[in-house]
């Protein structure tokens, strides 16, 4: 998963709430491994001390099968966060991933990624370019 400290490193990061991020591991029969990272976030610029608020939620599937990957990302694209009801996030060509779908417009990203058996969704309300989340992303994955 993706922190807010990753995407903000020159500035200093603090939670927005009382509560917090929130981070959870999950096992199940049916998925072996889910990490979830919720964080909303204050960040204050240590130049000028201007102070804006994101939040960035990250996380990461691992399934056992690369047609249930498959299938998990499809679904995640087809009913994403950032668009109405019975919109989609729109497919990207990309070398990085075995599929990619991205969409970023006015302080709102969401991608979703598929390598192998693992799918990875993003979602971040602020004010980072789209390309510095991919490319987060992409190292991570280590494509």
């Amino acid at each position: 998963v993706i922190r807010a400290e990753e995407v903000y490193p020159e500035h200093d990061v603090a939670p927005a709430l009382e509560g917090g991020s929130t981070y959870r591991v999950i096992r199940s029969i049916g998925l072996p491994g889910l990490w979830e990272l919720e964080q909303p976030v204050r960040i204050t610029c240590r130049d000028t001390g201007n102070e804006f608020y994101v939040t960035l939620q990250s996380s990461a599937y691992q399934t056992w099968h690369p047609r249930v990957a498959r299938w998990l990302a499809s679904s995640l694209a087809s009913a994403p966060e950032s668009l109405a009801e019975g919109e989609a996030l729109p497919m990207a060509r990309t070398s990085d991933f075995d599929a990619l779908w991205l969409y970023h417009e006015e302080g709102v990203t969401e991608i979703v990624a598929r390598e192998g058996r693992t799918v990875y969704h993003l979602y971040y309300r602020g004010i980072s370019p789209s390309e510095l989340l991919l490319s987060l992303l992409t190292e991570r994955v280590g494509n």
